[in-house]
């Protein structure tokens, strides 16, 4: 799927998909609708490229600027596509996990065990400061994500 920007991209891959298979939609029909959502490669399309799914979907409409979905992830998902803005999307992959629902960066001091402290060890190489400070960048807001998340809608309704 060729998406317009980084932000739809990091948007899609760090929340969307998750949502749709398995989250928000994981009841909706038909009950497969989530395969070719999960299994498509995101592309940010390049000057003049069209944008839209190269693939067949059974579904091709959901509601991602939903208020009882924004009002759960919305945060989580800012907080994500700020992380890609500001040091890329395989820095964000390696610590989507690390976000916490007020996309912030989660408090992992009180937990113990490997994952844990698997956590704390990505987070410590990469910056736990520039983690902080990319998800507190306002330069991107709730409202630039419902945009892309508007545009997105449309963008997954069009085969190319």
């Amino acid at each position: 799927m060729k998406v317009r920007n980084i932000e739809q991209a990091a948007a899609y891959q760090l929340e969307l998909c998750g949502q749709i298979s398995d989250g928000h939609w994981e009841n909706a029909r038909p009950g497969n609708h989530y395969i070719p959502w999960c299994e498509c490669e995101v592309e940010v399309a390049k000057d003049g490229e069209p944008v839209g799914r190269n693939f067949h979907a059974s579904r091709t409409s959901y509601n991602l600027t939903d208020a009882s979905l924004l009002g759960v992830v919305g945060k989580r998902m800012l907080g994500a596509v700020r992380l890609t803005r500001a040091l890329g999307i395989e820095v964000a992959k390696a610590h989507e996990y690390d976000i916490d629902l007020d996309g912030g960066l989660q408090d992992t001091s009180g937990f113990a065990g490997p994952y844990w402290e698997e956590r704390r060890t990505k987070m410590a190489a990469t910056g736990t400061d520039k983690l902080k400070a990319a998800l507190a960048d306002e330069s991107y807001t709730m409202k630039d994500l419902r945009k892309d998340l508007n545009d997105l809608k449309q963008i997954m309704k069009v085969r190319i």
